[in-house]
């Protein structure tokens, strides 16, 4: 009856109401915070290496060059899953008209491959950005460390070519030869 399809359009509105609340604040806080985190990363270390380390004599740039790549694919992600996020729930709410409304059963658990993309996409924006912190902070580690030897131009094997050398071993004079032979 009436109030049965009543409640049925309740459960509509109260649904709505929750997808739309999440697709704002999901806008407002993991990818805000990607987002600003990657940016200012990337900064950072243009910053880093400019003022710091001297391009000419910086060792290991390959590690900046990919951190600065993994940046800029991780903010492209973030990017992505905002507009996959506002497709996802765009469908969602199809799919909650079709249930409440239309009373169309499948629709309840009906799969929204919109939705399975955005959580992929933020996992891959993390992951990119993890994985770019980590190799700036890597150049960083081998270009400021082992005295300023590093910074200095010589890179990794210069600071190994200064530890001591091994000492070798003298030859003991047999009992008919001289000490100093």
């Amino acid at each position: 009856g009436g109030s049965d399809y009543a409640e049925w359009r309740r459960l509509y509105s109260e649904c709505r109401r929750d997808l739309l609340a999440r697709q704002s604040s999901n806008s407002e806080s993991f990818d805000r915070s990607i987002l600003s985190l990657s940016s200012a990363a990337l900064g950072f270390s243009i910053s880093f290496i400019k003022e710091i380390v001297p391009l000419r004599s910086a060792s290991y740039m390959g590690l900046l060059h990919v951190s600065w790549v993994l940046f800029a694919l991780s903010i492209v992600a973030t990017l992505s899953s905002l507009v996959v996020s506002q497709l996802a729930i765009d469908k969602q709410l199809v799919f909650a008209e079709r249930y409440y409304l239309d009373r169309e059963e499948e629709f309840l658990k009906k799969r929204n491959p919109f939705a399975v993309m955005t959580v992929w996409l933020n996992r891959l924006s993390c992951g990119l950005f993890i994985v770019g912190i980590v190799l700036t902070v890597a150049f960083a580690v081998f270009n400021t460390s082992g005295g300023g030897e590093m910074s200095k131009g010589g890179g990794a094997s210069s600071v190994l070519a200064k530890g001591q050398p091994v000492a070798t071993m003298q030859r003991v004079p047999g009992p008919n030869e001289e000490p100093c032979g």
